[in-house]
């Protein structure tokens, strides 16, 4: 199955100021990515874990008293998850760069966004997004390869939240395993408790 990413911007005009109303991804079954906004360009941007390259240059409608739209598609998806950053530029160069997003991709349908915070005190929190509904089935490996903490977390169909308190768990590193159990799913997490 082919992987797309369709990235949507949506922007509006007043008073000379161009306002993002809103910058926004979607995967799509065979993947695409969707931005929105308005403004006299854009620069889509792409980070791969190391450096944010360009992917796309998008012209803007320039001055215009009603919100516009543009479009995206990013068929070049090779990660679990991608993360997108819109460079705004004006008339007089002028710059601003937008909030930073990320969408999940998988062929099976089972991801885990980054974990956040991390390192971490107390607890962290993260996203799974998954085809069904279930339990996933959570351990904090340590450096010893042994079992510091386990649990089971329930889950439904598609995007869900997860807190996971740490306060069992000493100073250290740790690998969070993600067993989606029948599914034959698992999704592996690095961890730095505090």
């Amino acid at each position: 199955m082919r992987l797309f990413v369709i990235i949507r911007i949506n922007t509006w005009q007043r008073l000379g100021s161009v306002f993002l109303l809103s910058f926004q991804t979607q995967p799509f079954c065979e993947k695409t990515v969707k931005l929105k906004t308005l403004i006299q360009r854009f620069y889509l941007k792409n980070y791969d874990g190391e450096n944010w390259t360009s992917l796309a240059k998008i012209k803007g409608s320039g001055n215009s008293i009603f919100p516009r739209s543009y479009a995206f598609t990013d068929k070049q998806i090779e990660t679990e998850i991608s993360y997108y950053r819109l460079k705004q530029v004006d008339f007089d160069l002028s710059y601003e760069y937008s909030p930073i997003i990320y969408v999940l991709n998988s062929p099976t349908g089972f991801l885990a966004s980054p974990i956040k915070p991390n390192p971490a005190e107390n607890e962290i929190f993260f996203q799974i997004k998954t085809p069904v509904s279930g339990k996933v089935n959570y351990r904090f490996i340590n450096e010893t390869s042994r079992v510091a903490k386990s649990g089971t977390y329930n889950y439904g169909s598609g995007i869900s939240d997860i807190t996971l308190p740490l306060d069992e768990l000493k100073s250290g590193f740790y690998l969070l395993e993600l067993d989606f159990g029948n599914t034959a799913q698992k999704i592996f997490r690095k961890v730095v408790k505090l």
